[in-house]
Order: C-alpha cells, then structure tokens, then sequence
C-alpha cells in the first residue's frame, strides 16, 4: 500500500497552518458555534465557499482543487486544530459551556466559483477517467437501487512493537478495502 494512504498529523505541516489561519480568519463563527454546541459524539459541518478559499489563497485552492482526497483530509485537521484554538480562546473569555470536538468536516461549495465550468462540472453520463483525481460537482436525482451499505471512511491501527498509533484509509477504487502495511509507518519519519 502506498504510504499516501496513511495519514499523519505532520505530513504537511506547513499547508496544515495555512489552511487552519484560511479557517479561522474567514469562518470563525462556524468554529465558535461547534465549539459551544453541547454534544462531543456529534460530526459537524463546517462550510466554505470555494470562490473565498480562491479569493483568499489561489495555491491553496490550486491544491484542493487538484488533490481533492488528500486537502479535503487536511482540512478536516485543519478544522480540529482551529477548533482547539478558538476554544480556548472562549475558554479565556470565560465561557464555560464550550466543549472539544472531534468530529468537524470541511464542506466545500463550489457556487459562483470557477469550479462552475463544464470540464469541472460534466452531465452523469459524461463522466470519464479524465475526471478522476479531481474536485467535481455533479447535480441530478439520486435513486437508491440496492440496500444501504455503510462506508468506512478511516480506521485505527496501533504498531504491537512501538505501539505506533496510525490511521488507514479504504482504497475506494478497490471496493473499500483497507490494506494492512507491512511494516509500521513510524520508521518513516
């Protein structure tokens, strides 16, 4: 399994802050609203306008756009790490009602951005493998042929030898299915 596949919080240290700073700049009434919102075990929403993170930082649009599976799993870090900073902030406040979450997902809507245009935002049936790896909008009727199957979107994994704690993610082109590495990611680094 590609090394891609697995996903540590200092990969990408620097695109990390640039994302968490974009967050908290331009969205920190969403991330003041999670933070005072009473349920822990809930998963939160956070929105952003695609045309405002282009706006904001064309590069990093760039990368989200390009490589929407790996930025869009960084944001949602990012959205974590803007959370604990925000929180305590209203902790300094003196709010005391504010509770940490785990569970934020980035949301990304793409009106009025340049994501708009026909090569981002193909017909159902024109969809092709020139698409793949790319930040897409489909729009049409969605009708459930089959029964619910429920996705994994991330599991845990703990090394037994240096009790290595890492996350792997299913490979959707092969079914969902989570590949074991062979060997434990920490003798990367």
């Amino acid at each position: 399994m590609a090394m891609s596949s697995f996903h540590k919080m200092d990969d990408s240290p620097s695109q990390l802050k640039a994302e968490a700073a974009f967050l908290i700049r331009r969205h920190s009434d969403q991330l003041r609203s999670i933070a005072l919102s009473p349920d822990p075990n809930l998963h939160y929403p956070l929105h952003i306008d695609f045309a405002e993170l282009m706006d904001d930082d064309p590069p990093l649009a760039q990368s989200l756009f390009s490589q929407p599976t790996d930025h869009l799993r960084l944001f949602d870090d990012a959205a974590i790490w803007a959370h604990k900073i925000v929180l305590g902030d209203l902790k300094l406040k003196g709010h005391k009602s504010v509770v940490e979450k785990k569970f934020i997902h980035v949301r990304v809507n793409i009106s009025g951005s340049p994501l708009e245009c026909p090569e981002t935002f193909p017909r159902i049936g024109s969809v092709r493998v020139k698409h793949r790896g790319i930040l897409l909008t489909l729009k049409g009727t969605v009708i459930r042929s089959g029964a619910i199957k429920m996705y994994e979107g991330e599991r845990w994994y703990m090394c037994q030898k240096c009790k290595h704690k890492f996350l792997v993610y299913p490979e959707l082109e092969a079914r969902n299915s989570i590949s074991l590495p062979s060997y434990c990611p920490s003798l990367t680094t």
